[in-house]
């Protein structure tokens, strides 16, 4: 399987990868860095909200949501053709 660079706001439901890089600016990397939200983490995109609203996400076993701009900064790898289970598929 190959790996693919993503943004956590354009990751399918449920896709799981690691954190690769924050693209953003010492306020914003000082904030996720807060979260637990650093490169080399595992993260779960659980969901996002129409029109650009917060995503959803899974890191460390703790829910987070943050907005739609701040998470097409979070860069991600990815494993192509992999997905986690969500929790209604369990």
């Amino acid at each position: 399987m190959s790996k693919t660079r993503k943004r956590l706001a354009d990751m399918a439901d449920g896709e799981v990868g690691v954190i690769a890089g924050l693209d953003g600016g010492r306020g914003m990397v000082t904030r996720l860095h807060a979260m637990g939200v650093r490169p080399g983490k595992r993260i779960r995109k659980i969901s996002r909200q129409p029109l650009r609203g917060p995503v959803a996400f899974e890191i460390d076993n703790f829910c987070v949501a943050i907005g739609h701009g701040m998470a097409g900064r979070v860069i991600v790898n990815c494993r192509s053709g992999r997905r986690a289970p969500t929790k209604s598929e369990i």
